[in-house]
């Protein structure tokens, strides 16, 4: 069992648990190891994201990371309407973080998890800010889980879905 931590150096709070970690897509990546889980590619089975792919690697990310989260960060995808769906999950309560990579000006973004508001107008900030946003609580019945984010150009590079171990 592993519990949810945040990264960057800052700890977002959680709802009890224990919760496991479900999936970890590098978004516009081809999988990798970052923290010592394995994430799937962008070509993840159940897994879609509409934005367009790009890869700014010249764009250094702040605060500084590890080379793999760093690799992850700046191969993103990108939209002003990012939809991303997993499907064929158990039902159960999920927790989302999404990991957003500002690439160039800052943007004003909003995100929906199931229809539902968790974040309005966050600033992505300058060129190179990235952030673990969440985590956004969702219950799944129907076996997929939806996330929509609109404002700006949203640029997703990763998202982590954890669930809760029920009894």
């Amino acid at each position: 069992r592993e519990e949810v931590a945040a990264q960057p150096a800052e700890f977002v709070p959680a709802p009890a648990g224990p919760w496991v970690l479900q999936r970890a897509i590098d978004v516009n990546g081809e999988g990798r190891e970052i923290d010592g889980r394995k994430w799937e590619g962008d070509d993840a089975a159940n897994f879609g994201c509409n934005g367009k792919a790009l890869v700014t690697a010249e764009v250094a990310p702040r605060p500084e990371t590890a080379p793999a989260r760093a690799a992850m960060l700046t191969s993103f995808r990108f939209s002003r309407n990012l939809e991303v769906t997993f499907r064929k999950l158990p039902a159960g309560t999920y927790a989302v973080f999404a990991y957003v990579f500002e690439d160039n000006q800052s943007e004003r973004l909003s995100f929906f998890v199931e229809g539902r508001s968790v974040e309005r107008n966050y600033a992505s900030g300058a060129a190179g800010q990235w952030r673990r946003l969440g985590p956004w609580i969702a219950r799944v019945n129907d076996g997929a889980l939806d996330m929509v984010g609109k404002g700006g150009a949203v640029n997703l590079s990763g998202i982590e879905l954890w669930k809760r171990e029920e009894k």
